[in-house]
């Protein structure tokens, strides 16, 4: 079983690509900072705090911007039931024209810089969606489907330790696939795919197929 420290690495880099966290929440954001880490140009497998308040502040800081000021996202609510209000999923449905780039790169930009950012901007679309849920009370997000990488266990621990908050009660597996659901989403599949040996099979569990993972061709 493996749980992804995404959640906690991506509270730090927004402070440190936007350096105002509280004010970078939105969806579209959130999904395009998601999209940032998993190009590659973020090693989150040994991640340090003070590798992030040293480079990010440089290089990534200014690639971020480029790539948050040239993507258009159009998302998608999906419906939900069972979760507090301040849970909110959020789709990027591949199927329709949802991503529009744009190309402000600065004229005095050399070549090779301008290629590589251009290459931030290409989205892998080999599947019908990227989701992320959003809990909007700590601003912490989720990857839910489509991604290199997915959240689902940090997100269920959450969602449990909020339903005791609010009830004093405990959230049993079984209640939370009983009451709680999202569109598009199935939680019973992610669940027994994330606890089973990495890499997950993608042809037993269809949930955890990435975007990113190549077609098979039969």
């Amino acid at each position: 079983m493996y749980k992804s420290r995404f959640p906690l690495v991506a509270t730090l880099l927004i402070s440190c690509i936007a350096g105002h966290a509280q004010q970078k929440t939105d969806a579209s954001f959130l999904f395009k900072m998601w999209f940032f880490i998993e190009k590659g140009n973020v090693d989150t497998s040994s991640i340090k705090i003070s590798w992030i308040k040293k480079d990010l502040a440089a290089k990534n800081s200014s690639y971020f911007r480029f790539f948050d000021e040239n993507l258009k996202l159009n998302l998608d609510t999906l419906k939900s039931d069972g979760f507090e209000d301040n849970f909110i999923f959020l789709s990027l449905d591949m199927r329709k024209k949802s991503i529009e780039r744009f190309d402000s790169a600065n004229k005095t930009l050399g070549q090779e810089t301008k290629s590589e950012l251009a290459w931030y901007l290409l989205i892998s679309s080999n599947c019908n969606r990227y989701v992320i849920g959003i809990n909007r009370s700590s601003g912490v997000s989720y990857r839910l489907s489509g991604f290199d990488e997915n959240d689902f266990l940090n997100f269920l621990d959450d969602v449990k330790r909020v339903y005791h908050y609010w009830s004093r009660k405990k959230l049993t597996n079984h209640m939370f696939f009983r009451d709680f659901t999202v569109d598009e989403l199935d939680f019973r599949c992610l669940h027994k795919a994330l606890r089973s040996k990495y890499p997950y099979d993608s042809d037993k569990y269809p949930c955890v197929r990435k975007c990113s993972a190549m077609l098979k061709i039969y």
